[in-house]
């Protein structure tokens, strides 16, 4: 009935490459957030002992007002942390997608098909990849295509003698692998 208007996409595409950065940058900020938070917490405390000395009323007011203080740098922690997760997986998408479609565009050529290539999306990263890589897959099309035309023209000029039956077989079998190549690009 309704047509979904955005692509489900698969952001986890090479879980080893984007949980090493998220949990590296991950670390790395949680290092300075816990040791801020600890230097905050540290004054607060001495905060209180000072009030503790003068006022022991207060200082257990006071007391009161650190462990509060302690929870909400414990919470903030986790949530900078969720919120930190999430932008490295984003981020480190960004990174492995078109890395992820260039091996499968590889695999393609690999398995003898030229592939149709129409770039990456447009908040991907290594998006300028995009100009050579269409370049190379013409490239590719028009060697091809030269290629078939000179074993095409060759094929009639080889005399039909019993000692060169194998090289009309070879090169027939190439016309075909390379016809098969390029009809795998239309």
């Amino acid at each position: 009935m309704f047509k979904r208007a955005f692509k489900s996409r698969k952001h986890l595409i090479n879980l080893r490459f984007q949980f090493k950065y998220t949990l590296l940058f991950i670390g790395v900020c949680s290092l300075i957030y816990i040791a801020l938070a600890y230097f905050i917490y540290k004054t607060t405390l001495d905060v209180t002992q000072l009030l503790n000395i003068q006022n022991v009323e207060l200082a257990n007011h006071v007391h009161h007002e650190d462990v509060t203080v302690l929870q909400y740098i414990v919470a903030i922690f986790f949530l900078q942390a969720l919120g930190l997760f999430v932008l490295g997986i984003t981020i480190t998408h960004k990174i492995i997608g078109p890395v992820h479609r260039l091996i499968q565009l590889i695999e393609t050529i690999n398995d003898g098909h030229l592939p149709e290539f129409h770039g990456f999306r447009k908040n991907d990263e290594m998006i300028e990849l995009t100009e050579p890589v269409k370049k190379l897959i013409v490239t590719m099309e028009v060697s091809m295509n030269d290629d078939l035309k000179l074993l095409n023209d060759i094929l009639p000029h080889i005399p039909d003698h019993s000692h060169s039956d194998g090289l009309i077989k070879q090169i027939k079998t190439r016309i075909l692998e390379k016809e098969r190549f390029l009809k795998s690009a239309s």
